[in-house]
């Protein structure tokens, strides 16, 4: 029996990524697209992977592009749908989901990605501990890293306190919590608890703090590799990794310098040159000679002749 099949899982996929325009004039973050495949589904496939049948995902409305690719999802695994009405922050995107869930849980941002054997590690130690909660940890670098997450303090391996989003003067210590977390199903019973922070959102950070307050076990596991996009840049760096780890894709129709990852139904002109690390959406339009590299263009864009697209996210004129 695989581990996961312990747990269930919760999917935040509510948020709009305003950081990432232009893709997000056209679609949610959690579609960013990643060689050949959203940000989401890779998220889904590792939890998959690790033996968990039982997902949960957050959504902003029962309508928006995120939901409407849950329900064409033609893989495994029983996948239900709930609403985050506002953006109130994860605390409250987990007690929206909190009806549905009845074991123990991994909740799992959608813009972030650790590795299908990084998901079997933190859920193997958080049933082996009994933990009450079990955060996945990395160490920061830069005081805007530590500006931007919640930064823990630890003895050995067990957590004592979390702060979010701390000057660095006041940080415990060089080690965030990044938005993978295990819990035990009793923390449900603390959300109704948690305030509003000053931003007026509902931390994840404070229910933790209700846990570690009632003296029940909190631990952190080091996380060897974690990707994450806030930005565009962030996206084009993340293809680019991927592209290096061998997801790639060429097209007979255009000279392929890779790697490279093009997707269905890309309509080359002639002389096109793609590559090296590009991303090419599916409904791609390219017009004669044109060039790209170091970019990715995204579902339906449209270059004209003779042109050089690099380093860029470039998106579909709106309609």
């Amino acid at each position: 029996m695989k581990v996961g099949q312990n747990f269930q899982a919760v999917i935040l996929a509510a948020g709009a990524g305003k950081r990432l325009r232009p893709l997000s004039l056209t679609r949610s973050k959690a579609l960013a697209p990643l060689c050949g495949k959203p940000m989401v589904q890779w998220v889904l496939e590792s939890l998959l992977d690790a033996g968990i049948e039982d997902v949960v995902v957050v959504v902003a409305a029962l309508d928006d592009d995120v939901a409407c690719w849950f329900r064409d999802w033609p893989g495994p695994g029983h996948i239900e749908l709930v609403v985050q009405p506002e953006k109130k922050g994860m605390a409250n995107a987990l007690a929206c989901a909190a009806p549905k869930l009845h074991k123990r849980f991994i909740m799992h941002a959608c813009d972030t990605i650790i590795e299908p054997s990084t998901v079997e590690m933190l859920l193997t130690s958080h049933l082996d501990r009994g933990a009450a909660c079990t955060l996945s940890l990395e160490k920061v670098h830069t005081p805007e890293q530590i500006r931007r997450t919640g930064i823990v303090a630890f003895e050995g391996e067990r957590i004592t306190w979390i702060i979010e989003k701390p000057e660095p003067e006041e940080a415990p210590s060089d080690t965030s919590a990044i938005p993978v977390y295990l819990f035990d199903p009793q923390v449900l019973d603390y959300l109704p608890e948690v305030q509003p922070s000053k931003r007026g959102e509902y931390e994840i950070q404070d229910a933790i703090k209700l846990v570690i307050t009632r003296d029940r076990e909190v631990y952190g596991r080091m996380v060897p590799n974690r990707w994450q996009i806030t930005t565009c840049d962030d996206l084009l760096a993340l293809n680019c990794d991927w592209l290096a780890r061998g997801f790639t894709r060429t097209h007979d129709q255009a000279t392929c310098i890779g790697p490279v990852h093009i997707g269905d139904g890309v309509t080359f002109g002639p002389g096109c040159t793609i590559g090296p690390n590009a991303v090419i959406e599916a409904g791609a339009v390219l017009g004669a000679g044109v060039t790209v590299r170091h970019a990715i263009l995204l579902r339906d864009a449209s270059v004209p002749d003779g042109a050089l697209v690099e380093n860029t996210v470039l998106a579909a004129e709106p309609a």
